[in-house]
């Protein structure tokens, strides 16, 4: 088992095909890894540690910022059709990292990224899980409701911001939101940087396109 969790795993960087992408590697090696691309303007810090560190004792975890996004360089796609070039791109990030057999779990964005990815290379897929998305062009998948969007985009986000996204607002819901803040904002040494207003607004626009 490794020693690293995610509250400790450094921050990593790798090049791949002109694009430098953020990354962190938990877990022991020589097992398929967990490759996990986050929501929207979500960076490495953003995955809840419970989430990363249950898999990571039995296998490896990689968390990787998308082109454009947080920490990564590179241009964030601005159609949900863009995405297949941004799947490709996240393909060729797994081949610099040396996996050619990969388990993928996306969140939301993510999740578009990942479905991609599995139709232009399924051989690389061994299992594919989309958590929290849609596929393109599903009606209503774009269906925020403006308090949502207020939220969401935030120029400064903040502890209620995403308390008023992810969780329930209910009391119970909500405490388990709170306990999920504790956890992410445990770690105090070299965290993400946060995704630019820029980059925002880029993957607003893209999931602007996916309605029916």
């Amino acid at each position: 088992m490794s020693a690293l969790t995610h509250q400790t795993a450094p921050t990593q960087f790798v090049e791949a095909d002109g694009v430098r992408y953020a990354c962190r590697r938990l877990g022991p090696e020589g097992t398929v890894p967990l490759v996990m691309p986050q929501h929207f303007t979500g960076n490495l810090d953003n995955w809840d540690p419970a989430c990363v560190d249950a898999p990571a004792t039995e296998r490896e975890v990689v968390l990787v910022d998308c082109p454009g996004v947080s920490a990564s360089s590179g241009r964030p796609a601005t159609t949900v059709a863009a995405m297949a070039a941004m799947a490709q791109q996240m393909i060729t990030f797994t081949v610099a990292l040396g996996l050619d057999r990969i388990d993928l779990l996306g969140f939301s964005i993510g999740g578009f990224v990942a479905q991609d990815m599995a139709l232009i290379r399924p051989r690389l897929i061994r299992r594919l899980v989309p958590a929290g998305t849609g596929p393109k062009g599903a009606p209503g998948t774009h269906g925020w409701r403006k308090v949502i969007e207020t939220h969401a985009r935030a120029e400064t986000p903040t502890g209620e911001d995403l308390l008023h996204i992810f969780f329930a607002h209910t009391e119970t819901s909500q405490a388990e939101g709170v306990e999920f803040l504790g956890r992410f904002t445990a770690r105090s040494e070299d965290r993400d940087a946060p995704s630019s207003l820029a980059s925002r607004d880029a993957r607003y626009d893209s999931a602007s396109t996916a309605r029916g």
